[in-house]
């Protein structure tokens, strides 16, 4: 464009075709709806059907008891520097607060989907225009084995990879 062009004429350039607006509403319709589908999936079980879920569970109830003072536990402290597993046991903390300890399970997997699925998609689109096509195909992955397993903090870190990847691209 020369000094002289006209800016207009630049700008209707640069904008998308009809077309890929249709396909990304589509998309991106069709995307939300099957991760709602499987949050729902996971909120309507009465327990997520996870191997280590209880354990974790019982370590959070162990760890409420010895933030709150009770003398329950009194033989044992809160180790520095913190677990692994903190970030996991500390979001189980604050949804126990207000939750039952299954339902914050529940939701705390929603959250994982949700950061999962949407980072993905994020690093996708970043990559290129049929990247909303292919954040489709990986919905289905949503539910890995790591998850299902009960590594919650792991699978939370595969969807804060995915953010970072797209940030970085």
């Amino acid at each position: 464009m020369s000094l002289g062009g006209n800016p207009r004429s630049a700008a209707r350039s640069t904008l998308p075709e009809p077309r890929s607006r249709s396909r990304f509403n589509w998309t991106s319709l069709l995307f939300t709806a099957l991760v709602v589908v499987f949050c729902l999936w996971a909120l309507s079980l009465p327990l997520f059907p996870t191997q280590d879920g209880p354990i974790h569970k019982y370590y959070v109830h162990v760890l409420a008891s010895l933030l709150s003072g009770s003398h329950a536990y009194a033989d044992y402290s809160i180790r520095r520097p913190f677990p692994p597993y903190a970030i996991h046991y500390l979001l189980l903390l604050g949804l126990t607060r207000f939750l039952s300890f299954d339902l914050a399970e529940k939701l705390l997997v929603c959250i994982i989907l949700l950061t999962t699925a949407y980072s993905f998609r994020f690093c996708a689109r970043s990559l290129g225009p049929s990247g909303s096509l292919l954040s489709l195909c990986a919905v289905p992955l949503l539910l890995h084995w790591s998850l299902m397993m009960g590594f919650l903090n792991y699978s939370l870190g595969v969807g804060l990879f995915f953010l970072a990847a797209g940030l970085w691209i």
